[in-house]
């Protein structure tokens, strides 16, 4: 047995000799687990960087009390996890242990010690190629070889190949379990019946996949494992701000024992503030080259964002929407104060809704909040024509896009809404007044405070959080303002509205309809 092995496991010099005969006999597994117990060890420099100028650091491997905090908060749940959050969320920079912490010591750990026959799980990158090269080589460096059937060998080429699911035997004679690996672009609709045991999701960046994430856990209580680089302001909200999950926030600076020396202080002179801020300390770039940067995603007076109220019935309705099918949709429902005060008190978000799916989901949320004489949500194109121009002061304002014929033919988006009982109306086109100057209009309303965000508006706080200006490499603004078309689609909605310059008395205006009637 080697010093290193003796290290790892824990045992002292000169102790060998007074280890029992079934040690011995197990010496072999022993040695199959010394990937997860090197970094279960903990360091006996955590946080300090090695003064060998060499760079000789091996005798200081081991975990920082962050990452062992993070594993007995993750295993207490076993046996009880109803009692226990189902999220359990590593965030911070590059190189900071925080993928150590949820492969290694949490996820592949779970398997080999905890996971039983049948159990299920998924894991997750962002691609096919992130997938080969973070999670297949993790469970192949961290599990026991033995764990897999003899047909499945890490390549570095290839990872495990093409075949997303992945089985594996579970020491001890109980049984098998399977990982299926997923990407963050592929459909997930055909995973639909899935009931996991566990979720591990490295380098998260699509928020869409939490609620299906979340659902298919939900019949086990299993868990949901995160790591990631804190680029989206979602991290913030639900993973740091949610008091339902476990979060831990990692720096360089945790793991810098495992580091050659003067690591942080080099990447200092490297790298910008902004690159060092989010790859050496772990912040939220979600502010960085922000394009509302006048918006305060706090509780009123301080912020933008109100506890929901009832919305008074003589506060005039309004809806807003931008279309998308791959990209989501989002349909915003504000109201007006008195004052002229804008209230989004509701959204509509999802992907791949059809029109006549998103349709029914805006008159049923609608009902919810004013019924106006209906008994239940209506259902045929009259009945619902009816019930929004009595409950809402004006045809949804959508981006003008939808009025488009399709190259192909058929029906406009437009006039699918119509036809589905949700008349529109254009939103102020771009081209006429110019993104820039539209964006001017929010900014004055959210520095006035008069354009407000009910705080259970998830979706619609992530994106004003979140929408950026074209940077380059160095995430520096790009030079002729050009904003980002990405995380902007509750802000084209909410810039729609905020454009129609509605008012608190406006009378109600007639339905349009695409079709003329």
């Amino acid at each position: 047995m080697s010093d290193a092995h003796a290290f790892y496991h824990g045992i002292e010099d000169g102790d060998f000799d007074h280890m029992p005969l079934e040690w011995w006999e197990n010496t072999k597994a022993y040695l199959d687990m010394t990937a997860i117990e090197r970094y279960e060890k903990p360091s006996r420099a955590p946080a300090i960087e090695p003064l060998d100028p060499d760079g000789v650091i091996d005798w200081k491997h081991g975990s920082n009390p962050k990452q062992l905090a993070f594993q007995k908060a993750f295993f207490a749940r076993v046996g009880k996890e109803h009692r226990h959050p189902t999220v359990y969320a590593a965030g911070g920079a590059n190189r900071s242990g925080k993928t150590v912490t949820t492969w290694g010591l949490c996820f592949c750990k779970y398997l080999r010690d905890v996971a039983k026959n049948g159990d299920l799980f998924w894991a997750m990158a962002p691609t096919f190629p992130k997938l080969k090269q973070g999670p297949h080589k993790w469970l192949w460096d961290y599990l026991p070889h033995s764990m897999f059937p003899d047909n499945r060998q890490y390549k570095e080429e290839n990872g495990f190949g093409d075949n997303p699911i992945l089985e594996l035997k579970l020491p001890g004679g109980r049984g098998k379990c399977t990982v299926v690996f997923h990407t963050e672009d592929q459909d997930w609709q055909q995973y639909e019946s899935d009931m996991l045991t566990g979720i591990v999701w490295t380098e998260a960046g699509r928020e869409l996949l939490m609620r299906p994430c979340l659902m298919r856990t939900s019949d086990k209580a299993g868990f949901l494992l995160i790591d990631y680089l804190p680029t989206e302001p979602w991290h913030k909200i639900r993973l740091e701000n949610d008091p339902d999950a476990y979060y831990m926030h990692y720096c360089m600076m945790d793991n810098c024992h495992n580091m050659p020396p003067g690591t942080i202080a080099k990447k200092k002179k490297e790298l910008s503030k902004e690159e060092f801020d989010l790859s050496v300390l772990g912040l939220n770039r979600a502010g960085f080259g922000a394009v509302y940067k006048q918006f305060i995603p706090e509780i009123e007076p301080e912020g933008n964002l109100c506890k929901p109220f009832p919305v008074p019935d003589y506060w005039p309705i309004y809806l807003s929407g931008d279309w998308g099918y791959r990209n989501p949709h989002s349909i915003q429902f504000g109201t007006l104060s008195p004052d002229e005060e804008i209230y989004i008190f509701d959204e509509q978000y999802d992907s791949e809704m059809t029109v006549p799916a998103v349709c029914t989901a805006i008159v049923d949320k609608l009902w919810s909040y004013r019924p106006c004489g209906f008994p239940t949500p209506p259902v045929t194109r009259n009945d619902r024509r009816r019930f929004m121009k009595a409950c809402t002061a004006s045809p949804l304002i959508i981006d003008p896009a939808t009025f488009q014929t399709p190259q192909g033919g058929g029906d406009s988006i437009a006039t699918q809404f119509d036809k589905n009982g949700v008349p529109v109306q254009k939103g102020a086109h771009t081209h006429l007044m110019g993104e820039a100057a539209m964006v001017e209009i929010v900014r004055r309303r959210f520095e006035n405070r008069k354009l407000i965000f009910f705080d259970t508006c998830v979706y619609t706080i992530s994106d004003h959080s979140s929408w950026r200006y074209k940077q380059d490499k160095n995430w520096n603004p790009d030079p002729n303002d050009k904003f980002e078309d990405a995380n902007n689609h509750a802000c084209d909605s909410v810039r729609y509205l905020v454009c129609f310059n509605p008012m608190h008395n406006t009378p109600k205006g007639d339905v349009y309809s695409p079709e003329g009637d």
